[in-house]
């Protein structure tokens, strides 16, 4: 289960039962740091319009509360595809203070060293976290609607056995915050591209009107990971939207763009 935390200003989510089995996972609300405007107050995305030099404190900030050496963030550039990378020890603090400086090319890193820290990036698309307990071997990957028809959480299984010998019995799976079905409205050509990759859209796609669905990303990405194999009890939902809580989440849909970005934080 997610659950609450706060130290100071600082207000975050932390996946129990990872840690319980020898991993620490979180996941950042927007409280706590010193951006401004559209980007108030915790924004970790450097490749928003707000000032690096406010991202880079922000960064620092959530090291610091979490006990993570900032010089072991590393983190992806995030194209919305589906390639999955394996962080080696040279790669160690790629994207921690300049984006173009990130991984490339990948939506999904995985490893199984103690002193890296993987970050990744969000304002509505899915956090998927990943912890083999036997191995330990841990992953983070962003799955958008792009990213999920693509199956980019089968993607991260398929990597972890062939790197790492994982066994999907063995490996726990968090679903972060992210829009909810609720919210997040999709055109009738985008409804196509999944009605044309999945033959049970009834559960996740849902017709509104003139042309418009709703789609329920974090429930298909669920559904994907259970099809692959995963028990459902070892599947940790959030369940939390970010579209509708403005209090604590960035929503690039709600905000038009404008707006800043949590991350999904995982280390040994």
């Amino acid at each position: 289960m997610f659950k609450w935390k706060k130290i100071n200003k600082f207000k975050y989510l932390e996946i129990k039962s990872f840690k319980e089995n020898g991993c620490n996972a979180y996941f950042t609300s927007r409280k706590g740091g010193v951006s401004k405007g559209n980007y108030d107050s915790l924004n970790l995305g450097l490749h928003t319009k707000d000032k690096n030099s406010n991202v880079i404190k922000n960064r620092k900030i959530v090291a610091n509360n979490l006990n993570i050496n900032f010089s072991s963030i590393t983190t992806a550039s995030q194209v919305h595809g589906n390639n999955v990378h394996i962080v080696s020890k040279s790669e160690r603090g790629k994207g921690s203070c300049n984006y173009n400086n990130s991984i490339k090319n990948s939506d999904a890193l995985i490893t199984n060293l103690k002193n890296i820290t993987l970050f990744s990036y969000y304002a509505d698309c899915v956090p998927l976290y990943f912890f083999d307990k036997r191995r330990k071997v841990i992953g983070l990957a962003h799955s958008g609607w792009k990213g999920t028809i693509k199956k980019i959480a089968v993607k991260v299984l398929h990597k972890m056995k062939a790197k790492f010998n994982s066994q999907l019995d063995d490996c726990l799976i968090g679903i972060g915050p992210a829009i909810s079905g609720n919210y997040y409205e999709i055109d009738n050509k985008i409804a196509q591209k999944f009605k044309n990759e999945f033959s049970y859209t009834d559960q996740f796609l849902v017709v509104k009107n003139n042309n418009k669905y709703l789609l329920d990303l974090p429930k298909l990405n669920k559904i994907i990971l259970i099809n692959e194999g995963i028990k459902a009890k070892n599947i940790y939902e959030s369940q939390i939207c970010t579209f509708s809580d403005k209090e604590n989440f960035y929503s690039y849909r709600r905000d038009q763009g404008k707006t800043g970005r949590m991350a999904s934080i995982i280390t040994l």
